[in-house]
């Protein structure tokens, strides 16, 4: 069994145009990312009216819980899909 801050942290955010957006990082990565720094590299313009803020502290208290699978899942009215999980 894989340690929880050796699993991956996955960002997908795909749109109806084409564009792809892909980011992989080890959990512990992302939560000192998060401690320093307060934010992850997420498409603003694809959180589809969620504030960031809000999105970073349900992100760090899943990471506090050790949540794997999907943390956040969006599919906006324009077909831009937004996937942030642990694997």
């Amino acid at each position: 069994m894989i340690p929880y801050d050796k699993r991956m942290f996955r960002i997908t955010a795909d749109d109806p145009r084409g564009d792809k957006v892909k980011v992989q990082l080890p959990v512990a990565a992302v939560k000192r990312l998060i401690g320093t720094t307060g934010k992850l590299p997420v498409p603003r313009e694809k959180l589809d009216g969620m504030e960031l803020e809000d999105l970073m502290r349900t992100v760090e208290q899943c990471l506090e819980a050790e949540t794997e699978g999907d943390i956040i899942t969006i599919d906006a009215v324009d077909g831009t899909r937004l996937r942030v999980f642990v694997e």
